[in-house]
Order: C-alpha cells, then structure tokens, then sequence
C-alpha cells in the first residue's frame, strides 16, 4: 500500500517504475556484455547470456554477504571462478588492486 501511495505521489505509476528499474537492467546488462566482448571471452561464451550470469551471481552473492551467510572471500573466490569459466582460465581474472595469486580479501 505504501508503495503504491508513494510512487502516486511522485507522479509515477507502478508500471512506469517497473519499466525505469527494467530500463536500467537493461543498460548494465549491455554495458557488461560490451565490455566482456571486449576482454576476449572464451570460444563459445555468448557474452550477452555471461553479462545476465554475472548480474545475477553478483546480485545473489550479495545478497549472501549482507545476510552473514558468506564469508567475503568465498564471494570472492566464488567469483573468480566464473570469470575463469568465461575467460578460460585457471584462476579468472586478476584486478589490478589484488597481487597476483592472491586470494580472498581484496587490499585496499
């Protein structure tokens, strides 16, 4: 009920919110799937179908982190390792901030 009063209240109907977050999902999954073609995906790897993966692992690992049900560097290594899958790699992709070969918490 809430929800509704205040998205009347902005001038906005619920229909025009879903398709604004929709729009957004849209562009991220895009912008992602733009810039994993561009790092050079492994044979076979549709990047638009990797892009949605990503998102997804991302959106549930966070969730898995807020709720205390994931140690921060299995959320990394859970991450490394589907950017290994797509990137067909051993150990996926190392972050410039993260040493070679380092595992886990990310130093800042």
């Amino acid at each position: 009920m809430w929800a509704f009063s205040a998205l009347g209240g902005a001038g906005l109907s619920a229909r025009s919110a879903a398709q604004a977050g929709l729009l957004k999902a849209t562009q991220m999954r895009t912008f992602l799937a733009d810039q994993l073609q561009a790092a050079g995906p492994a044979d076979g790897v549709d990047p638009e179908r990797a892009a949605a993966g990503l998102l997804a692992l991302v959106d549930g690992l966070g969730l898995q982190l807020l709720s205390r049900q994931y140690a921060e560097q299995d959320a990394v290594a859970a991450l490394d390792a589907q950017l290994a899958l797509l990137f067909g790699t051993q150990t996926g992709l190392e972050p410039a901030h993260r040493s070679p070969g380092q595992k886990g918490r990310i130093s800042t």
